[in-house]
């Protein structure tokens, strides 16, 4: 068999030295001509969904590494969070700390200011005494009451 060097389709020997009609050769022609273009349009086809392929995969790595990232993320701002709360609380309570106990040591407490200071942190501690009596029974009636109904 030999191939035909215009077409690129194989012929046997036989056909090869037999006269062609001149409708064939164009039907041949055209044969080859589609065969040509469905193999161009085949190879661009494949090129597209390769590229389109290529595509998605950038955009799939992509959307995973932002993943990533925001995974890292998430718990350093947390973090932060929790450090500036903590830090602000911390010193709030070292400022009401500090200045009670340096008030406490420049104060005489014999002296009718420090009677006063004493008798007010008595009564504070008297009254959140009772606010935490009061909330428990509120927390305990309210528990109750839902099984009665």
């Amino acid at each position: 068999m030999a191939r035909n060097k215009t077409s690129g389709i194989v012929e046997p020997e036989s056909i090869k030295d037999e006269i062609v009609q001149p409708e064939v050769m164009e039907t041949a022609a055209e044969q080859a001509t589609s065969a040509e273009t469905v193999c161009e349009t085949v190879a661009e086809e494949s090129a597209a969904s390769s590229t389109t392929s290529l595509v998605f995969e950038s955009m799939k790595s992509g959307a995973n590494a932002a993943q990533e990232a925001a995974a890292k993320f998430v718990p350093t701002v947390g973090e932060n969070i929790r450090k500036v709360a903590y830090k602000g609380i911390y010193y709030v309570s070292f400022g009401a700390t500090f200045g009670a106990l340096v008030m406490a040591k420049l104060v005489p407490a014999d002296s009718f200011v420090g009677h006063a200071l004493i008798d007010g942190a008595v009564a504070a501690k008297d009254a959140f005494r009772k606010q935490l009596k009061k909330a428990a029974a509120a927390e305990m009636e309210s528990t109750l009451e839902p099984a009665a109904a």
